[in-house]
């Protein structure tokens, strides 16, 4: 949750003005999604919607499956760790993209590490 309310979060704008937030249709299940649509309606206000759409249909929604994808492959310890590391290293390295580590503790508390 910790993750999403980061990233949506930073998407919301100081005004009341309300915001659309797309999601990949084609990665969950429609359990999982109506309860990530259910925590962004949470964090976006009345005004604002979770919709769902295919990635590959908004550019800009493929870009950030692709980058969400390559991150996760490259947290996983397998074969693809080292491969995907090398992908995503000149990206952070030149500040286009910024790697932020969420921990929690064992309360369930989390905290951000930069």
């Amino acid at each position: 949750m910790q993750l999403l309310e980061d990233v949506v979060g930073a998407m919301v704008p100081a005004s009341d003005d309300c915001i659309s937030v797309f999601m990949d249709d084609g990665r969950y299940g429609p359990e999982t999604l109506s309860l990530v649509r259910k925590d962004i309606a949470a964090i976006v206000g009345p005004c604002g919607q979770a919709q769902l759409e295919l990635s590959h249909r908004l550019p800009g929604l493929q870009i950030a499956d692709v980058l969400a994808n390559t991150f996760f492959n490259r947290a996983m310890v397998t074969e693809r760790q080292a491969r995907m590391a090398a992908i995503v290293a000149p990206y952070l390295e030149s500040g286009q993209i910024k790697l932020r580590l969420l921990l929690g503790d064992a309360e369930g508390d989390n905290q951000n590490r930069e």
